[in-house]
């Protein structure tokens, strides 16, 4: 068996750099959970996530109210407000994932369960009502250093959501 490499889709808040790698997420919503690519199927999963960014149209998403989120209920979050284009794109990308070999994890996060939402970074915050342009989706990379424990993240590509939803 082949090794198996955790990656995961979300739109960030914030820039990153091609290949930038980081332990602290910057500001974002995560589309979906951590999911398995087998080695050599890297070419596969970007064929797919091309498709997906050109069925979508960037999203502007409305913030809501803070949540505590977590096991213990102790991560600060902002809602993100409910709107039936980031649910779609969720869907989709969520859907083709499973449907061609990509595994999602924690999968009780997904579909009917799936909750946007923008965890707090420090002084790095949303306000309730503000919106925010969703217009990239972006591959992470999850590697665990060893020696230390640390999971270091790093952005693998972005995809530009550039055309227009498409009724399900």
């Amino acid at each position: 068996m082949s090794a198996r490499n955790e990656h995961l889709i979300v739109v960030s808040l914030e820039p990153l750099a091609h290949g930038e790698a980081f332990v602290d997420w910057p500001l974002h919503t995560t589309i979906v959970p951590w999911f398995s690519v087998e080695d050599g199927r890297e070419k596969d999963l970007d064929s797919l996530l091309k498709e997906i960014s050109g069925r979508h149209k960037p999203v502007v998403a409305k913030i809501g109210e803070v949540a505590m989120f977590g096991p213990r209920k102790d991560v600060p979050v902002n809602i993100v407000l409910p709107s039936r284009e980031l649910t779609e794109l969720h869907l989709d990308v969520f859907e083709t994932l499973e449907g061609n070999g990509f595994p999602v994890h924690q999968t009780e996060y997904c579909g009917e369960n799936y909750r946007p939402h923008i965890s707090h970074q420090a002084e790095k915050k949303f306000y309730d009502g503000a919106e925010v342009r969703m217009s990239k989706l972006a591959l992470i990379k999850q590697t665990r250093q060893k020696a230390v424990g640390t999971m270091v993240k790093k952005l693998v590509k972005e995809y530009p959501l550039s055309g227009e939803i498409k009724a399900r």
